[in-house]
């Protein structure tokens, strides 16, 4: 297994020196903190301290109350994340690590944790069975056996992992039924990007052990990460049977099935995750934006109203806003929607082509609507149509005109 002793077994030093400067000078400059009061960043400097000579339990509150403030803080997070682990709390680092992942998914260090993390809980629940298999009467094979196994666990906390898959494969050559050597070789498998490989092992455990189904999940992760969309749906699905609580699975089949265009389906789990968690501001968008793509823009609506009140200042919901008001034959609406789009960002081409073609399409709405007025002899109306024109094409001396003639047929000289 992973060493577990100190933090900087998760992560490697240069990697831990790179995040607590992160931290620390995120908590003294970052713009979205001016706020903030003078203790803040002894707070973040004492924390580090903590951290620095591995006093985990002590450090713990203080990212956690820096995190309270700063609940993006990736740097922070990581950081409690690997003194949870060397507590020995999997369940509350995994949530970090997956907290971590939601916000960059790209972040290979949270990776590792995760999967350090996940790793210990599986031999957590495979102890009875582990200790089961110990107490036989021991042989030259099962001495041999856990002689290797032994060497494959040292090479791997050193990353020499093409050693260790050679005597992992060895063993499970042996003894295929060998839980903790197949579990291992998936690890490195999965660790090395051999997605499909790793699914192979993890299909296997999981039928074998059906009680367990932490392997439909790990089953489940690898066949998305190999890019298998409809086989890594069906695990993610089974797994959520047998686990209906873990709202990060339920939210991970929802990002899988909006990126691969599954946008139906999505709705349904992105709803379901966001009774449980509706401050999640960006699996909302995503909520909002699958409704969008997939044309129900009067359900999109609502989402995105309430996150216009959560988050004024994104662009990106003034933008989707205008478009279902477009959609929705609301112009005017759609008009305002891309107008408080603009004064978020002046250069977006999405938002100037549209208001562009809208206005064009508004004043032609108007000049239609005034002469529609005028078949039915509405002069009322067929004068303040032609005036809103003028307001908007001060030029035209043809409406003005116009205008001019409507009022004389009112005789309203």
């Amino acid at each position: 297994m992973f060493e577990r002793r100190r933090p900087l077994k998760v992560l490697s030093v240069s990697s831990l020196w790179r995040l607590a400067w992160i931290c620390l000078f995120g908590a003294i400059s970052s713009p979205s903190l001016t706020a903030q009061t003078p203790s803040d960043s002894e707070l973040v400097v004492q924390a580090l301290n903590y951290y620095r000579t591995g006093s985990c339990k002590e450090a713990e509150p203080l990212f956690e109350k820096i995190l309270l403030r700063q609940p993006k803080n990736i740097a922070v997070r990581k950081l409690l994340a690997c003194c949870l682990i060397q507590d020995k709390k999997m369940e509350e680092a995994r949530a970090q690590f997956q907290l971590v992942l939601h916000d960059s998914p790209q972040d290979m260090e949270a990776f590792a944790g995760l999967r350090t993390a996940t790793t210990e809980l599986q031999s957590r629940e495979e102890l009875k069975q582990t200790l089961a298999i110990e107490s036989r009467a021991v042989t030259a094979e099962p001495l041999r056996s856990s002689h290797e196994f032994k060497q494959a666990e040292e090479r791997i906390k050193v990353r020499r992992l093409d050693e260790a898959e050679k005597i992992l494969q060895g063993i499970v050559s042996r003894h295929p039924d060998s839980v903790r050597a197949r579990r291992r070789l998936a690890e490195i498998y999965s660790t090395t990007r051999r997605f499909a490989k790793a699914a192979e092992i993890y299909r296997d455990l999981a039928q074998a052990r059906k009680a367990s189904s932490v392997y439909l999940r790990l089953l489940a992760q690898n066949l998305e990460w190999d890019g298998n969309v409809p086989e890594a749906t069906l695990y993610y699905r089974r797994y959520l049977d047998r686990n209906p609580r873990d709202q990060m699975a339920r939210l991970s089949l929802a990002n899988l099935l909006m990126r691969n265009g599954h946008y139906s389906e999505a709705t349904q789990y992105y709803r379901q995750y966001l009774e449980k968690k509706p401050d999640d501001a960006t699996a909302r968008l995503n909520l909002a934006h699958a409704w969008v793509w997939s044309k129900h823009y009067g359900e999109a609506v609502p989402e995105l109203q309430r996150l216009q009140l959560q988050t004024p200042r994104d662009a990106r919901i003034h933008l989707a806003l205008a478009e279902c008001y477009q959609q929705l034959s609301a112009p005017d609406l759609a008009l305002q929607s891309y107008e408080k789009a603009l004064e978020l960002d002046p250069t977006n081409p999405v938002a100037l082509e549209a208001r562009t073609l809208l206005r064009r399409a508004l004043d032609e709405l108007r000049r239609q609507n005034a002469f529609a007025a005028l078949e039915r002899n509405d002069f009322h109306a067929a004068a303040k149509h032609f005036t809103q024109y003028l307001q908007k094409h001060p030029e035209s001396t043809e409406t003005m005109l116009q205008i001019a003639r409507v009022h004389s047929w009112a005789k309203h000289y």
